[in-house]
């Protein structure tokens, strides 16, 4: 592997340099069922009705409404796929995860000037902001409830311990210009901080 994998534009380029992991789209697509119709054809597997074979992960690089924005589908969406990009093995997966568990990397501390999440700053007080807008999420029916960001990771603090902390995936649904859903789901751990927060008549803070 000759890239050093540390972002997702690393990672997009490493898999570049292995035949049928990764694939390219320049026509226009609509970010309304069209992207993920392709991406089943393509091969997403999945639980999704047949095809079922697994495909490369796919950049399309021209989405309808959104100009000079792209969108990467099916990055995770192969187990070969995942281990390549952990620099282990398929078989290797599981102790990976545990034996990352024990090797925690510290954050580093930047100013906001320096940071590449900050090159582009939304204020939802902005009288034009309008998420909807700027994040092309998709939809993958007609019946959706609206556009879904699938793999939202969710940070968050115990209400009731600040030093008690994690970071979850939850699918987020873009309702309004200013407002998404998310799905907790059963008894998840951030889900308990929000019925913390809840019950003492408080929002949870979140960042995604």
């Amino acid at each position: 592997m000759s890239v050093q994998i540390n972002d997702l534009r690393s990672a997009i380029e490493s898999l570049k340099e292995i035949p049928g992991q990764y694939l390219e789209c320049n026509k226009e697509a609509d970010p309304k069922c069209e992207i993920t119709s392709i991406f089943h054809e393509i091969g997403c597997r999945g639980t999704t009705i047949r095809p079922t074979r697994i495909g490369p992960m796919l950049m399309f690089n021209k989405v309808k409404g959104y100009p000079g924005k792209r969108v990467a589908i099916g990055m995770f969406g192969d187990r070969a796929r995942v281990a390549h990009l952990l620099g282990t093995d398929t078989a290797g997966l599981g102790r990976f995860y545990l034996d990352a568990m024990d090797k925690a990397v510290d954050p580093v501390i930047i100013p906001n000037e320096q940071a590449k999440c900050q090159e582009e700053v939304y204020l939802a007080e902005d009288p034009d902001f309008d998420i909807r807008r700027i994040l092309p999420a998709l939809f993958t029916t007609p019946t959706d409830a609206g556009a879904y960001i699938t793999m939202g990771l969710l940070y968050a603090s115990d209400p009731d311990d600040e030093t008690c902390r994690n970071a979850t995936i939850h699918r987020l649904c873009i309702q309004d210009r200013d407002l998404m859903t998310i799905g907790f789901g059963g008894h998840r751990h951030i889900g308990v901080f929000k019925d913390k927060a809840f019950a003492k008549g408080e929002p949870l803070k979140l960042s995604i």
